[in-house]
């Protein structure tokens, strides 16, 4: 039997992605997104947010869509496309942002002392990559690991609502309406990356 529980209990991680896959293109560092509005990126850095501080510090803002669009207009189309899509996010509070610090060779000028949100990226298995970026691969098995755990969620689910009659009855250590609850908690919190159709 699948253990539940233990996947009810993981957060929305993902394995760190291989370093070698990395095709030094340079596209990512071009055209750098945050879901975090910039006026909301700069009052956290303004209250000392570490990331923020170090995010501000190192990336530079476009001063439009369309100065970013002119570095490379199909991924900025295909993030303001994902925006406009997202409930959760507002395409108008978009900024795109590029690191000054990439030579001409598309190499980090700055790699033994980069910023952690760059020792991380790509951040998960959701992230919007350049097209052709080595981490496509990555970025698939990532997401259907995931996917793999949800379906399990859903298949218990449906067992639980076509075969188990008792309301009272405990499984797993809690009552039966606990147990379903907790599992279309954990589902919903892939909605946005479209769960529904898992």
């Amino acid at each position: 039997m699948i253990n539940i529980l233990e996947i009810l209990n993981q957060k929305i991680e993902f394995e760190a992605p291989p370093a070698e896959l990395c095709l030094k293109c340079g596209k990512c560092c071009k055209t750098i997104v945050s879901e975090i509005p910039y006026a909301q990126l700069a009052d956290m850095a303004a209250n000392n947010e570490e990331e923020a501080k170090v995010f501000f510090n190192i990336f530079k803002p476009y001063e439009s869509l369309e100065e970013a669009a002119e570095v490379n207009e199909e991924h900025v189309k295909e993030i303001v496309s994902k925006f406009k899509k997202d409930k959760s996010l507002d395409v108008k509070q978009l900024t795109f942002y590029h690191c000054p610090y990439l030579s001409e060779e598309n190499l980090c000028t700055i790699y033994p002392h980069r910023p952690e949100c760059c020792k991380r990226a790509p951040i998960n298995g959701w992230s919007l990559f350049p097209k052709g970026c080595g981490y496509e691969g990555w970025q698939f098995l990532q997401r259907e690991r995931h996917k793999v755990q949800i379906r399990k969620l859903k298949e218990f689910l449906w067992e639980l609502d076509t075969t188990v009659k008792e309301k009272d009855k405990i499984i797993l250590g809690m009552p039966i309406k606990e147990l379903k609850n907790k599992i279309v908690e954990k589902i919903l919190e892939y909605e946005r990356f479209g769960v529904d159709n898992w």
